[in-house]
């Protein structure tokens, strides 16, 4: 049984980089190197927004067969999958299936290896699943359906939850070409909709600084902002209330702003994605939960990286009956007010820092639960809690 259990690491991990009979080294060299997406604001993010929406998900729709099926874009260290074991899969006895894209090891032989370590040290975890697998591609690459990415997911999916942190901005790139992060999204969605219960969708995404927003996207999407006020008065009322918005005058007066511009950019990517859900069969409802933010960029005065979680619900649509004898089974989708209630949490959205740093308790445990975490990873948590600590300070 070992034999096979140490076949199939090493299996996998060849999967990943043309490595041939790789090895896990004896004693793994021990890491260095902090990163900005190591402060305890992501620890925060991940604690309080994805894990605690993940339980909630599963109290309400355990995952089929009791295996957890995720789909992310974790860095070398695998922290999330880690986390996501440790927290969700142990205490309910869920197996862990996960689909991974991060061809950062093309980059460079170090950050190579560290993924094959990382790698070795997750699936050997008592409760991933053996299907499990880390693509070194571009995850835009699911946008096309004759490539291995899109085959993969299609092959693996649908999945409970779908994790998009991104390090940039959602929406920089040019609709111009197939992969892209729109196409991409299009594509999984419609995937997705095979399932029958609702899973949740992660979003992290810059909405400020150089070169973040593409300008042909954002013309789309305030397209479909102006396009909400002129169709939805209850949108119009609280447009007005949130962001003193009432037409495309007033739009582009606020979208000046690089605050204001980044609340247009949320609210509108949020509705895109409810109209693309609704035009799916059988439709599905696809709302927001929560809207985390924090600052990145030194040059905002605002929270330009956000997290936003969606619930994506099927409505369980019937066959359509034009004469009306049928009673329809249809949960009703009323787009407005998904639209209104985007608005309002996009506009509300939680200040992560401001949080920490109204509680030095608070902001003390995030810091050790990363310290800890980053340990499994083969820091030093010693280290990592000095540098902490001087991050903070800046």
């Amino acid at each position: 049984m070992e034999q096979h259990n140490e076949d199939r690491q090493n299996s996998l991990a060849n999967d990943i980089f043309p490595v041939k009979n790789y090895l896990q080294p004896s004693s793994p060299k021990e890491r260095d190197g902090f990163q900005p997406w190591h402060k305890p604001r992501k620890q925060y993010v991940r604690e309080k927004q994805w894990c605690q929406e993940i339980r909630e998900l599963f109290d309400e729709h355990p995952p089929e067969n009791n295996i957890f099926k995720y789909l992310g874009l974790p860095g070398e260290d695998l922290l999330d999958l880690r986390y996501f074991h440790d927290k969700i899969c142990v205490p309910r006895g869920f197996k862990l299936k996960y689909l991974g894209f991060n061809n950062d090891g093309n980059s460079s032989v170090e950050r190579g290896s560290d993924l094959h370590v990382s790698l070795h040290e997750v699936n050997r975890l008592g409760l991933v699943s053996e299907e499990s697998a880390i693509m070194p591609d571009n995850f835009c690459k699911i946008a096309d359906e004759k490539t291995p990415a899109s085959k993969k997911t299609k092959h693996l999916g649908p999945f409970d939850v779908i994790n998009i942190d991104l390090c940039d901005g959602i929406g920089k790139q040019s609709h111009e070409f197939l992969q892209t992060h729109y196409s991409t999204l299009s594509r999984i969605m419609n995937l997705q909709s095979r399932r029958k219960n609702p899973w949740l969708l992660f979003i992290t995404t810059r909405t400020a600084g150089p070169k973040q927003i593409d300008e042909g996207v954002f013309e789309v999407l305030k397209k479909i902002y102006v396009e909400n006020l002129e169709k939805c008065p209850s949108f119009l009322e609280a447009s007005m209330t949130e962001r003193s918005i009432s037409d495309e005058t007033s739009l582009d007066s606020v979208i000046e702003s690089a605050k204001g511009k980044a609340d247009v950019f949320l609210v509108s990517l949020c509705k895109w994605l409810a109209a693309m859900g609704l035009s799916l069969t059988p439709k599905v409802e696809v709302k927001v939960k929560s809207v985390f933010g924090y600052k990145v960029y030194g040059g905002e005065d605002f929270q330009d990286m956000t997290s936003l979680s969606l619930l994506i619900t099927p409505t369980d649509s019937g066959v359509n009956d034009p004469y009306g004898l049928a009673f329809p089974s249809q949960r009703d989708v009323n787009e407005c007010e998904l639209a209104v209630h985007a608005l309002r949490l996009v506009c509300s959205q939680l200040d992560v820092d401001a949080v920490l740093e109204e509680s030095a308790e608070l902001k003390e445990e995030m810091i050790h639960a990363t310290g800890e975490l980053l340990e499994l990873a083969r820091y030093n948590k010693g280290r990592y809690l000095e540098w902490a600590g001087q991050a903070n300070k800046r």
